[in-house]
Parts: structure tokens; C-alpha cells; sequence
């Protein structure tokens, strides 16, 4: 169990024991107590059976990448509309080529998990990478002054959050990809 969980698990028991002794109090006439009961048993419910039950899974996802089922990856803009201004690329690039995909399944085994993602980006953008048999995984990422993380969410740059990945060597590899991009013309195609 990760320490958010157990921080949820924490607060919920809390809560759900001051709704418990709020309605016994007020003899379960008043609304009153009911609203720290519900409150506390919906905070257990995310770490136990609701969207945050699979975390160490969804990390294990991007973690654990098989590139024998990456089928296609492509660096998209951000979708996020406080950040467009700092999107990494303008258009999306697909990434077809068998070496570089492995070259970037394997810069994502290496990625280690952080407790907060990067405070003031500089870049942002998305990565879809497509699978065979499956959906594709989504993942958000953020560059910093000295940092480059991947945001892990249900929905790719939003929804639940799952945690961030520190991923310097996938930096580099993104930066050799897109620094000879003006060579390409229209269609970004590797």
C-alpha cells in the first residue's frame, strides 16, 4: 500500500467514525451526521474498489511496457488549455520505427516514480502509444529547467491521478527525435 492509501484510508475511517457517532448522537434524525458517514466511506471506497484501487498497475503499465506490443507512439500536443502555449509539438509525430521504439520502452523500464511532477514547466505534452490487442495507453508529460517527468492519469493528462515517473534518458531521446524535425516537411513521420 502506497502512502496516499493509506492517508485515504486514515481520513476515511475518520470520517466514517464521526458519522457514525454524529447520527448515534442525534439519534439518525439529522442530516447532519449522515454527511461525514457518506463522506468518510466514499474516501475508503477509492483506494479499495474505485479508480484508485489499480495505481500500482497503471504504473506498472508504463513501467513495464512490452515493445514487441507497441504497434505506433506519437508525441501529441497538450489537450490542457492553461498549458497550449508550452506545447512540445505543434502537430502529432508518429513513431513507427521498430529500434526507436524499443529504444523508448526501454528508457521507460528505467523511469523511477517521484512524489510530485515538475512545478513550473517550460514543456508539456502527450504520448499515445498504441498496443496490439488492447488500449492505448495514454500518459502526459512535463519538462522542467532540470527535470522531465510522465503524469500517469486515468485519462492521459487529467482524470485520477496515479503518480508521476521520473524519465531524464526519455528527454533525450524525445530532444533526438525532434531536433532534426524541420527536415521532415508536413508530415512527421519516423
Amino acid at each position: 500500500m502506497t502512502s496516499d492509501t493509506l492517508s485515504f484510508l486514515f481520513i476515511g475511517i475518520s470520517f466514517t467514525m464521526i458519522g457514525l457517532i454524529a447520527c448515534r448522537h442525534f439519534r439518525w434524525r439529522r442530516v447532519r451526521g449522515y454527511i461525514p458517514l457518506l463522506l468518510g466511506l466514499f474516501l475508503i471506497y477509492l483506494p479499495t474498489l474505485g479508480p484508485l484501487s489499480h495505481v500500482k498497475e497503471r504504473l506498472n503499465a508504463v513501467t513495464q511496457l512490452d515493445s514487441s506490443r507497441v504497434v505506433e507512439i506519437r508525441l501529441q500536443p497538450t489537450r490542457q488549455s492553461s498549458y497550449k502555449e508550452l506545447s512540445l509539438v505543434n502537430k502529432d509525430v508518429a513513431i513507427r520505427d521498430r529500434q526507436m521504439i524499443d529504444l523508448i520502452c526501454n528508457s521507460l523500464h528505467q523511469a523511477s516514480g517521484i512524489s510530485k511532477g515538475v512545478q513550473n514547466p517550460t514543456q508539456v505534452g502527450r504520448m499515445e502509444i498504441t498496443l496490439t490487442n488492447s488500449s492505448p495507453l495514454v500518459i502526459g508529460f512535463k519538462r522542467g529547467k532540470s527535470s522531465f517527468c510522465l503524469g500517469v492519469f486515468s485519462n492521459g493528462e487529467e482524470g485520477w491521478y496515479y503518480g508521476h515517473l521520473s524519465a531524464p534518458l526519455l528527454s533525450h531521446l524525445i530532444d533526438s527525435l525532434l531536433v532534426p524535425r524541420e527536415n521532415y516537411g508536413e508530415s512527421d513521420q519516423r
